[in-house]
């Protein structure tokens, strides 16, 4: 059933209560539409702007009758919020979902006016409009599957931007499902289905595989279309052509959406098989590069990484030789220094106790030779637990490096991790006096929690693709068989899950990386037993990413904190960049521009690279084939637009 809940509304000089009563009617009025149970709370002391506009203008303020809603459940279950792209029935097609065209939503409005006919109120999709480059046959040369327009009308007499005047608005019931829209200036096919960690196997000329990519698969824009008229009464008549128009890359579109944003460099310090930076990739950063003494781990780095620079060398080394060229300019720094010595596991002396142990010391010499804005920290709950004085020496180091720091004790389950029990002490620093990343909330629970149920076994390794290099099936060792309905019963070691697949077989590597929160075409170098320390000693990416877009936020919200190198501009990635294989360069730079509000959720950017952005994951259909390379399955439910708004 349709519904929606927090509504937010735009007011004016001269604001009238609205009884609750009144709008919950007005809502319910419309067929199969429902306010949440909790709205009432919400709508008590909120208060509607009678004001009407005195002119007629397409895409104009929200005002009473009309109000803004943040989220919206679609007829299929997910839920829709800002900035989300979906695929909706043109009204002057047939039913062919082929005449389908994409909106990347702005704003969701309920209209709460009933006409003089006794039709219900409705609720509608405010954005851009992208349209399939079948459309411009004879414009492009090439209509390449699943490739989009930004597609607007624009009026010579609207003073406003081209990306205000140029929005459409789509009656709700129109929208089928949510879509995969990444928006870049790249060359094809980079950044398509074809391209990138969650890329599509197609199978040239067989139709399913063709019905999968246009009905599910990634969908990518680069260029715009606008055609021009001189003022609305000429755009509204169809006999009516235009009177000029043009055909041009969507770079100025981009970057209005983006608000000319920055890139965020990220450096993965004891990066391991690349576990925290797969998560800061996802959450958004620009990985700049990895620091492991493991020179496999850091060949598995390389693997996942190819553009970013790779340090196989201690930390102390990392910094003589190469921390002061980084000093003011890496916004993000991650370490998860060796957990062994400090674990509950570990029970008795090892040949690297004292090694692990020095690795500690080395956190606060790095953040004063670097000055990041923000620095996160992974270890085991044990430092906390069993080795008081480690742990306070580490808060020490931090503080007398000149940054405030909060941690926490999380059970990594909480965010999507398909094990029972993962504790970790989580840690976030900044400098004295700036903003604080707010502690991301859980995001999965047990049944009755409002939250996403605690991923199982078999839904993290469902989809694996067939033929995968680390699916080698090898007989079962001396341990009970998973229940794959739950999570793994414990914690992931270096020697794998704690239990077999079934009765005939253990867990695969590619499988156990799954269970660590991995992404599927994550790669690993070395042998099986050193891919399993890789694996069991990583950060899962599926937590950290949870972790790192709390701290993306603040550094999008709050420019004014940037190192004072960077407030003149800093060197950014230009989104024209078409070179996916070399490192980060020195490129023209762009002012700083504060980012207007706090950044919300839906606000975060997401994406694999530094030039594009992503809007809003898919959600694959229980019918969609499972043979195909895909990010993880996940549900949606009311709880994720409500509490993260991420996928």
């Amino acid at each position: 059933m349709p519904g929606f809940r927090h509504m937010s509304v735009q007011n004016g000089s001269a604001d009238r209560p609205i009884d609750l009563d009144d709008v919950t009617a007005t809502a319910q009025a419309f067929t199969g539409l429902e306010l949440c149970d909790d709205l009432g709370d919400e709508l008590e002391d909120t208060h509607f702007s009678a004001n009407v506009p005195q002119t007629v203008q397409r895409n104009g303020p929200i005002q009473y009758p009309k109000i803004s809603i943040t989220n919206f459940r679609l007829d299929n279950g997910e839920i829709v919020v800002v900035n989300d792209c979906v695929e909706f029935q043109r009204m002057d097609s047939s039913d062919s979902v082929n005449e389908s065209d994409f909106l990347k939503i702005h704003d969701i409005v309920f209209d709460t006016t009933e006409s003089d006919g006794g039709a219900p109120p409705i609720v509608f999709f405010r954005g851009l409009r992208f349209r399939r480059s079948k459309h411009y046959r004879g414009i492009v040369t090439t209509a390449w599957l699943n490739e989009v327009f930004c597609d607007m009308d624009i009026d010579i007499n609207d003073p406003r931007p081209e990306e205000v005047q140029g929005q459409i608005e789509v009656d709700a019931r129109t929208v089928m499902k949510k879509r995969d829209l990444v928006i870049t200036t790249r060359p094809y096919p980079l950044e398509s289905w074809r391209h990138g960690d969650d890329a599509v196997y197609y199978r040239k000329n067989n139709n399913d595989d063709r019905h999968y990519i246009t009905h599910f698969a990634r969908l990518t824009a680069r260029f715009t279309r606008i055609n021009l008229y001189k003022n609305a009464s000429q755009r509204q008549v169809q006999s009516v052509r235009p009177l000029g128009g043009s055909f041009r890359s969507i770079l100025e579109i981009a970057r209005t959406i983006v608000s000319q944003r920055s890139s965020y460099i990220f450096l993965d310090v004891f990066c391991g098989a690349g576990g925290a930076s797969a998560g800061a990739r996802a959450a958004g950063y620009t990985i700049m590069g990895g620091v492991d003494i493991d020179a496999t781990k850091i060949e598995s780095f390389k693997a996942n990484f190819p553009s970013s620079q790779h340090y196989c060398m201690d930390v102390s080394e990392f910094i003589q030789r190469f921390a002061e060229q980084h000093k003011g300019q890496i916004d993000h720094v991650h370490m998860s220094p060796p957990c062994q010595y400090f674990s509950p596991a570990h029970t008795r002396e090892g040949r690297h106790d004292d090694k692990n142990t020095a690795a500690i010391f080395s956190v606060g010499m790095l953040i004063k030779a670097i000055e990041p804005r923000i620095v996160t920290l992974e270890e085991t709950a044990g430092l906390m637990n069993r080795h008081l004085d480690y742990f306070k020496s580490l808060v020490a180091q931090i503080h007398d490096s000149g940054y405030d720091v909060q941690w926490r004790r999380e059970n990594l389950a909480e965010f999507g991790l398909p094990q029972q029990s993962r504790p970790r002490l989580l840690m976030v620093a900044v400098k004295h006096g700036a903003t604080m990343p707010s502690w991301p909330a859980p995001t999965h629970g047990e049944a009755g929690s409002g939250l996403r149920t605690l991923v199982s076994i078999d839904q993290a390794i469902r989809g694996i693709p067939r033929g995968d290099s680390l699916s080698t099936h090898e007989p079962a060792r001396n341990m009970p068989v998973a229940d794959r309905s739950r999570g793994l019963r414990s914690c992931m070691t270096t020697s794998g899950p704690d239990a077999n697949y079934d009765q005939h077989r253990q867990f695969t590597i590619r499988e156990a990386a799954c269970l660590q929160g991995f992404p599927m075409r994550h790669q690993f170098a070395g042998s099986k037993t050193e891919i399993r320390v890789q694996i069991g000693n990583a950060f899962p990416p599926v937590a950290a990413k949870a972790l790192f877009l709390a701290c993306i936020g603040v550094l999008k919200s709050r420019p004014d904190e940037e190192p004072a190198a960077c407030l003149g501009g800093r060197n950014v990635i230009d989104l024209t960049s078409d070179d996916e294989n070399t490192s980060p360069k020195k490129k023209r730079c762009l002012p700083v521009t504060p980012h207007r509000g706090n950044a919300s959720s839906s606000q975060l950017m997401r994406g694999h690279d530094q030039d594009h952005f992503h809007i809003s994951p898919p959600h694959r259909p229980e019918s969609a084939p499972l043979d195909r390379t895909r990010t993880k399955r996940t549900g949606a439910k009311l709880s994720d637009a409500i509490i993260i708004g991420y996928d």
